[in-house]
Protein backbone atom coordinates (compact mmCIF):
# COMPACT_ATOMS: atom_id res chain seq x y z
CA UNK A 1 0.00 0.00 0.00
CA UNK A 2 2.78 2.47 0.70
CA UNK A 3 3.61 1.78 -2.89
CA UNK A 4 0.28 2.87 -4.04
CA UNK A 5 -0.27 5.62 -2.02
CA UNK A 6 3.58 6.58 -3.10
CA UNK A 7 2.00 6.27 -6.90
CA UNK A 8 -1.52 8.01 -6.59
CA UNK A 9 0.57 11.00 -4.26
CA UNK A 10 3.33 10.83 -7.26
CA UNK A 11 0.32 11.03 -9.63
CA UNK A 12 -1.23 13.58 -8.00
CA UNK A 13 1.78 15.56 -7.78
CA UNK A 14 2.39 15.64 -11.55
CA UNK A 15 -0.70 16.44 -11.65
CA UNK A 16 -1.09 19.42 -10.07
CA UNK A 17 2.48 20.58 -10.62
CA UNK A 18 1.13 21.35 -14.47
CA UNK A 19 -2.01 22.77 -12.96
CA UNK A 20 -0.23 25.21 -10.55
CA UNK A 21 2.33 26.02 -13.92
CA UNK A 22 -1.15 26.70 -15.70
CA UNK A 23 -2.39 28.56 -12.50
CA UNK A 24 0.72 30.47 -12.77
CA UNK A 25 0.67 31.34 -15.99
CA UNK A 26 -2.82 32.21 -15.80
CA UNK A 27 -2.19 34.64 -13.42
CA UNK A 28 0.95 36.62 -15.07
CA UNK A 29 -1.75 36.59 -18.16
CA UNK A 30 -4.00 38.40 -15.72
CA UNK A 31 -1.93 40.53 -14.65
CA UNK A 32 -0.51 41.43 -17.76
CA UNK A 33 -3.70 41.90 -19.10
CA UNK A 34 -4.88 44.18 -16.04
CA UNK A 35 -1.85 46.46 -16.56
CA UNK A 36 -2.50 46.44 -20.57
CA UNK A 37 -6.12 47.38 -19.54
CA UNK A 38 -4.89 50.04 -17.00
CA UNK A 39 -2.33 51.78 -19.82
CA UNK A 40 -5.24 51.71 -22.28
CA UNK A 41 -7.82 53.01 -19.22
CA UNK A 42 -4.61 55.89 -18.46
CA UNK A 43 -4.23 56.42 -22.64
CA UNK A 44 -8.06 56.73 -22.73
CA UNK A 45 -7.81 59.35 -19.93
CA UNK A 46 -4.81 61.53 -21.66
CA UNK A 47 -7.27 61.01 -25.47
CA UNK A 48 -10.12 62.79 -23.48
CA UNK A 49 -8.33 65.22 -21.92
CA UNK A 50 -6.43 66.32 -24.92
CA UNK A 51 -9.98 65.97 -27.14
CA UNK A 52 -11.64 68.31 -24.54
CA UNK A 53 -8.02 70.65 -24.36
CA UNK A 54 -7.98 70.70 -27.90
CA UNK A 55 -11.74 71.24 -28.33
CA UNK A 56 -11.53 74.39 -26.06
CA UNK A 57 -8.63 75.82 -28.50
CA UNK A 58 -10.74 75.75 -31.04
CA UNK A 59 -13.87 77.19 -30.13
CA UNK A 60 -11.31 79.96 -28.76
CA UNK A 61 -10.32 80.15 -32.30
CA UNK A 62 -13.70 79.81 -33.78
CA UNK A 63 -14.45 82.51 -31.11
CA UNK A 64 -11.62 84.79 -31.85
CA UNK A 65 -11.91 84.52 -36.25
CA UNK A 66 -16.42 85.07 -35.62
CA UNK A 67 -14.69 87.98 -33.89
CA UNK A 68 -12.97 88.90 -36.67
CA UNK A 69 -15.13 87.94 -39.56
CA UNK A 70 -17.79 90.40 -38.05
CA UNK A 71 -14.98 93.10 -38.07
CA UNK A 72 -14.11 92.54 -41.82
CA UNK A 73 -17.88 92.18 -42.45
CA UNK A 74 -17.97 96.02 -40.43
CA UNK A 75 -14.54 96.91 -42.99
CA UNK A 76 -16.46 95.66 -45.75
CA UNK A 77 -19.63 97.43 -45.46
CA UNK A 78 -17.58 100.72 -44.26
CA UNK A 79 -16.04 100.56 -47.70
CA UNK A 80 -18.40 99.92 -49.81
CA UNK A 81 -20.82 102.51 -48.11
CA UNK A 82 -18.02 105.02 -48.87
CA UNK A 83 -17.68 103.65 -52.39
CA UNK A 84 -21.35 104.47 -52.54
CA UNK A 85 -21.46 108.01 -51.12
CA UNK A 86 -18.39 108.51 -53.82
CA UNK A 87 -20.23 107.20 -56.77
CA UNK A 88 -23.30 109.10 -55.59
CA UNK A 89 -20.79 112.11 -54.88
CA UNK A 90 -19.63 111.50 -58.25
CA UNK A 91 -22.85 111.25 -60.07
CA UNK A 92 -24.21 114.36 -58.28
CA UNK A 93 -21.34 116.64 -60.13
CA UNK A 94 -21.81 114.83 -62.86
CA UNK A 95 -25.60 115.97 -63.08
CA UNK A 96 -24.29 119.14 -61.50
CA UNK A 97 -21.76 119.70 -64.78
CA UNK A 98 -24.51 118.93 -67.45
CA UNK A 99 -26.85 121.21 -65.86
CA UNK A 100 -23.93 123.62 -65.84
CA UNK A 101 -23.77 122.92 -69.42
CA UNK A 102 -27.09 123.20 -70.49
CA UNK A 103 -26.75 126.98 -68.67
CA UNK A 104 -24.19 127.64 -70.41
CA UNK A 105 -25.41 126.58 -73.84
CA UNK A 106 -28.70 128.29 -73.09
CA UNK A 107 -26.69 131.33 -72.47
CA UNK A 108 -24.69 131.40 -74.95
CA UNK A 109 -27.92 131.05 -77.37
CA UNK A 110 -29.10 134.03 -75.40
CA UNK A 111 -25.97 136.14 -76.12
CA UNK A 112 -26.47 135.14 -79.77
CA UNK A 113 -29.85 136.37 -79.73
CA UNK A 114 -28.07 139.54 -78.17
CA UNK A 115 -26.02 140.06 -80.69
CA UNK A 116 -27.92 139.65 -83.59
CA UNK A 117 -30.53 142.07 -81.61
CA UNK A 118 -27.66 144.19 -81.07
CA UNK A 119 -26.57 144.43 -84.96
CA UNK A 120 -30.10 145.26 -85.43
CA UNK A 121 -30.44 148.06 -83.08
CA UNK A 122 -26.28 148.89 -84.64
CA UNK A 123 -28.42 149.10 -87.76
CA UNK A 124 -30.91 150.80 -86.87
CA UNK A 125 -29.39 153.49 -84.61
CA UNK A 126 -26.63 153.71 -87.59
CA UNK A 127 -30.04 154.27 -89.92
CA UNK A 128 -31.52 156.71 -87.26
CA UNK A 129 -27.90 158.50 -86.82
CA UNK A 130 -28.26 158.75 -90.93
CA UNK A 131 -31.74 160.35 -90.99
CA UNK A 132 -30.75 162.81 -87.93
CA UNK A 133 -28.04 163.85 -89.66
CA UNK A 134 -30.46 164.11 -93.13
CA UNK A 135 -32.80 165.81 -90.62
CA UNK A 136 -29.78 167.86 -89.27
CA UNK A 137 -29.08 169.05 -92.94
CA UNK A 138 -32.55 169.79 -93.51
CA UNK A 139 -32.80 171.85 -90.24
CA UNK A 140 -29.69 173.94 -91.22
CA UNK A 141 -30.76 174.49 -94.72
CA UNK A 142 -34.09 175.79 -93.52
CA UNK A 143 -32.74 178.13 -91.05
CA UNK A 144 -31.01 179.40 -93.63
CA UNK A 145 -33.62 179.43 -95.29
CA UNK A 146 -35.45 181.82 -92.54
CA UNK A 147 -32.04 183.72 -92.29
CA UNK A 148 -32.36 184.84 -95.57
CA UNK A 149 -36.14 185.18 -95.71
CA UNK A 150 -35.55 187.36 -92.24
CA UNK A 151 -32.94 189.22 -94.27
CA UNK A 152 -34.59 189.39 -97.07
CA UNK A 153 -37.81 190.39 -95.09
CA UNK A 154 -35.94 193.48 -93.43
CA UNK A 155 -34.81 193.87 -96.87
CA UNK A 156 -38.54 194.29 -98.26
CA UNK A 157 -39.36 196.34 -95.53
CA UNK A 158 -36.39 198.60 -96.02
CA UNK A 159 -37.28 198.83 -99.24
CA UNK A 160 -41.09 199.59 -98.56
CA UNK A 161 -40.26 202.02 -95.89
CA UNK A 162 -38.51 203.75 -98.18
Amino acid sequence: MGVVLCLVFSIMLLATVPLMAQDKSLEEKLEETKAAIEDQQWVIRQLEENFFKVVAELNEELDFLRALSAKQLEEIDSYLKEIASLKLASIEKALELAQLESITAEQAKKVGELEAVKEEQAKEIAHVEADLAQHAEEIDQIYRIKIDIETNKETLEINFYT
